[in-house]
């Protein structure tokens, strides 16, 4: 299920290459402004997992940043979002990181992914 759960996710991040704004914050600018914006958005630095960790659109997450491979210095070089598959229903988990990265918005007759 993990195989499935990381195959998912690196097709997201294959057809999604091109977004460079994650939950309202833009990833181009510097260091300092992207990690402020990521505290703005209730997001806590987890020392553990070396990550931030926090809600999206309800489902807990963690972001863990890439500062070190980059082309310029001050600038990101790699988002990872890691949604913690904890629970036995993984198909439901794998639903909430789709509703994660593409903000589900729902309508009567289905959902609607944007």
């Amino acid at each position: 299920m993990k195989r499935f759960f990381f195959t998912m996710l690196a097709m997201v991040f294959a057809i999604g290459a091109s977004a460079f704004d994650f939950d309202g914050i833009d990833l181009n600018a510097s260091v300092n402004k992207i990690t402020a914006e990521i505290a703005k958005r209730g997001y806590a630095y987890d020392e553990a997992n070396d990550a931030f960790t926090g809600l999206c659109q309800g489902t807990k997450i963690f972001l863990k940043l890439n500062w070190k491979d980059v082309k310029e210095s001050g600038k990101l070089g790699q988002v990872i979002v890691e949604v913690p598959m904890d629970d036995k229903k993984a198909l439901v988990t794998v639903t909430k990181t789709f509703n994660v990265i593409y903000h589900v918005k729902s309508s009567s007759a289905s959902n609607t992914y944007v």
